[in-house]
């Protein structure tokens, strides 16, 4: 997600357009970055992926604790709903 913000420190892309609308005022500075998100529809799926393996009986227990191990890395992912929809992944089309 691209952000334009206000700050005191620079981040990404300086916005000399809108600085030069504001001559004399340094602070703060316009700047436009990339803001990562992990809450993302490919880590949702990843996250219930995890969830819903390490939970089968038959599995090894070694290959259970690295599925819970990841579970935890995508610690701030949300959870799916059963029965609920991700949003569609970006570049992935139905039909």
């Amino acid at each position: 997600m691209t952000a334009d913000d206000s700050l005191a420190l620079v981040r990404g892309r300086i916005r000399v357009a809108q600085i030069a609308r504001r001559p004399g005022i340094l602070l703060p500075l316009e700047v436009r970055y990339d803001d990562y998100s992990p809450d993302i529809p490919e880590n949702q799926i990843l996250r219930n992926a995890c969830r819903l393996m390490s939970g089968l009986d038959r599995l090894d227990g070694r290959l259970q604790a690295r599925l819970v191990h990841l579970d935890a890395r995508l610690d701030g992912v949300s959870v799916l709903r059963r029965g609920g929809t991700a949003a569609r992944v970006a570049g992935h089309t139905n039909g």
